[in-house]
């Protein structure tokens, strides 16, 4: 993960997408941890591609998650003297924040309500 993060950073992409695809990548956690996971758990009943499944929504909706707080400009991305990318912490409105908590610890809720009806 780190080397691969590491290469990605170096693209030459906007900031925007190197964020959403390495939070992807963080959080999908890559086929060596998904290969850990199994050899642990393969003596239970334990499906392996639900897991694969849920790590791939993970990536997404952290994917997701990451382009909100990009387009909301909470971070202010900024040059440095030597052309090295600086994460500045911008004063923002705490309700802002409490409310987009709150709007995605709801949101598998909801996600879970609509598949039901779907079904």
């Amino acid at each position: 993960m780190t080397n691969g993060s590491n290469l990605l950073s170096s693209l030459e992409f906007s900031n925007m997408y190197k964020l959403i695809i390495i939070s992807f990548l963080i959080t999908f956690s890559g086929l060596s941890i998904i290969s850990q996971t199994y050899s642990i758990t393969y003596k239970y009943d334990f499906s392996l591609i639900k897991y694969i499944k849920r790590k791939l929504i993970q990536g997404i909706i952290s994917s997701l998650i990451t382009f909100i707080l990009y387009n909301l400009n909470i971070f202010n991305v900024a040059k440095s003297v030597f052309s090295i990318d600086v994460i500045v912490p911008k004063a923002i409105n705490l309700n802002i924040i409490i409310f987009i908590q709150i709007t995605f610890l709801g949101l598998p809720f909801i996600i879970k309500k609509l598949l039901h009806r779907i079904s």
